[in-house]
């Protein structure tokens, strides 16, 4: 049941992201930024606070999944 849990929420976390990338992808941002660097910065930023959001609303402990600030200086 854990396992079909996990596979529910990263499910859940991909379809998201793609509607909300797509949705990114049609606004004035995105098309001013792609024709001045030709990169999709918005939708990477979309990605990364998708997940990070999910994170922080279930209140999980983001070292468990590899986000952590210590031993910056290293």
């Amino acid at each position: 049941m854990i396992k079909l849990k996990a596979w529910l929420e990263s499910l859940a976390i991909f379809v998201l992201t793609l509607v909300l990338i797509a949705g990114a992808s049609q606004s004035s941002l995105d098309r001013w930024e792609r024709g001045v660097s030709a990169r999709p910065f918005v939708e990477y930023a979309v990605m990364v606070a998708v997940s990070c959001l999910f994170l922080l609303a279930l209140r999980r402990n983001p070292g468990e999944y590899g986000i952590s600030l210590r031993n910056l200086r290293e």
